[in-house]
Parts: structure tokens; C-alpha cells; sequence
């Protein structure tokens, strides 16, 4: 046998022994792109039912509805999730997709949302008023100027002594594996007219989120500021922080009856 058809022969070898080792899907297992649109709406869908007050059973049905929606089962969605976890490289694959996409589309969001915002605090119902007029929806990840979401604000003429202040807002984990440990700190401080100051502050979960300074009858306030820190040990940065129904209400103190 030649040089050439040995050289040949041994390439050839190669080639058919990295296919045979390459992980192949088995049947029944969802694809990739349609796995990526399943957890696209799943994700979603959870952020809503946290909004509909985080009740189990609305979290169920928003996951029925995405499952029907996409022609599979939970079952069938489960036992995908199960082997896309034993095989981390195609796992990694279709969340660094999914990330992208909720990239592309929070920044089009973004554009209008600035476009539309009012500069103005929104009234909500009576005495009370939003004063969040930034976006409502927000994607943090833990490269540089991209891993927190930062809110001041002043007090104006508007503000009487004894306004409760409220921040809320739902968060939702997007890992690329299971390997990804992210964390998150939210807190709020109130700096008062006498230069004291209270704060308050805990670490982000999955779920519905709410930082309260009730009234105070003493102190006027001065300023606000509010923050939530993210923050993992992915060095590709691939994991994100999912934040939306951002609000920070401010609400007057009962009017006395004459």
C-alpha cells in the first residue's frame, strides 16, 4: 500500500471517530431552535404569572399555554431539559441563542420605550405616583456597565412629610448552565431633609420583589436612590438577570378628616 493511501486511510479513520463520538440527539428530544423558542416564552410566561401576585396555579397555566403552543408536552419539555443538562456543550449552545435574542429585542424595546417615556412622574391611582420614568423592563448581565440598574431621584414640591416610598419589581435567572452561580443585591436609600438617612436592602431571587420605607411624620425627603447589583461566575459572561414591572411608588400619607 502506498504512502499516500496509508495517509489517506488514516484521515479517514480520524474523521469517522470523531463522528461516531459526537453526542447525537436522540428521538423524542426537542430541537435546539424550537427548545430556544419553548424557553424564550417560558420565561416569559413566568415573569407574568409573578406579576398575576406569583399564585402556583397561574404559574401552571401560563406553562400549559407555552407548551401548547409549541405542540409539545411537559413531559416531552422535561425530559428534553434532562438530557440538554447531561450534555452542558448543547445546553450552552441554546442559551447563548435564547440570550441574543432577548438582547436584540430588549434593545428595540429600549428605542421605543425612550421614545415614548415621559419625563414626568406617571400618577398611578389617587395619591399615589409612579416615579420610575425610565424602561420598565431590564437585562442585566455581568459585563461591565451592563451589570446594574441604578435610579435617583429628588425630592420636588410634590413630596410631604410622611410619603411612603415603595420599589417592586420581578426578577427572573437566566443561567446558560447549571455550572453558573448568579447573584443579585437590591436596595434602596432615603437621605431626609435633616441629612439623616435610612436603607434597606436583600439578595435577588427568582420571583416577586418589594423594598418599603413606610412614613415617617418627622422627616421630609430629600432624595431617592435605588439600585440592583448582578453579578456570577461565568467567565463568558453568557448568564443574564431578567427584571421587569419596575416601580417606585411614592404615596402620600391619608388626608386628615376636618
Amino acid at each position: 500500500m502506498s504512502k499516500k493511501a496509508i495517509i489517506y486511510l488514516f484521515t479517514l479513520l480520524l474523521v469517522l471517530m470523531c463522528v461516531s463520538c459526537e453526542v447525537r440527539r436522540p428521538k423524542g428530544i426537542i430541537a435546539p431552535e424550537v427548545l430556544e423558542a419553548i424557553l424564550y416564552d417560558y420565561h416569559l410566561a413566568q415573569i407574568m404569572a409573578n406579576d398575576a401576585s406569583g399564585l402556583q396555579y397561574k404559574k401552571k397555566l401560563y406553562a400549559e399555554y407555552v407548551f401548547k403552543k409549541h405542540g409539545c408536552t411537559q413531559a416531552e419539555f422535561d425530559s428534553s431539559m434532562v438530557w440538554y443538562a447531561r450534555n452542558p456543550k448543547h445546553m450552552y449552545d441554546v442559551y447563548a441563542s435564547l440570550c441574543n435574542r432577548i438582547d436584540a429585542e430588549l434593545a428595540m424595546m429600549e428605542q421605543e420605550e425612550l421614545v415614548a417615556a415621559s419625563l414626568t412622574a406617571i400618577p398611578v391611582e389617587g395619591d399615589t405616583v409612579d416615579l420610575w420614568n425610565g424602561i420598565r423592563i431590564e437585562l442585566l448581565s455581568a459585563t461591565p456597565y451592563k451589570n446594574k440598574l441604578y435610579f435617583e431621584c429628588d425630592a420636588d414640591s410634590t413630596f410631604v412629610t410622611g410619603d411612603s416610598i415603595v420599589l417592586s419589581m420581578n426578577s427572573r435567572f437566566i443561567a446558560c448552565d447549571s455550572t453558573v452561580t448568579p447573584q443579585a443585591y437590591m436596595a434602596m436609600l432615603l437621605e431626609y431633609e435633616d441629612s439623616t438617612s435610612v436603607s434597606n436592602g436583600y439578595n435577588v431571587v427568582d420571583g416577586a420583589h418589594t423594598l418599603t420605607f413606610n412614613r415617617d411624620s418627622e422627616r421630609a425627603i430629600k432624595s431617592i436612590r435605588a439600585f440592583v447589583y448582578y453579578t456570577d461566575d461565568d467567565s463568558l459572561c453568557s448568564s443574564r438577570l431578567l427584571l421587569g414591572n419596575i416601580k417606585l411608588l411614592r404615596i402620600h400619607p391619608p388626608k386628615k378628616e376636618k
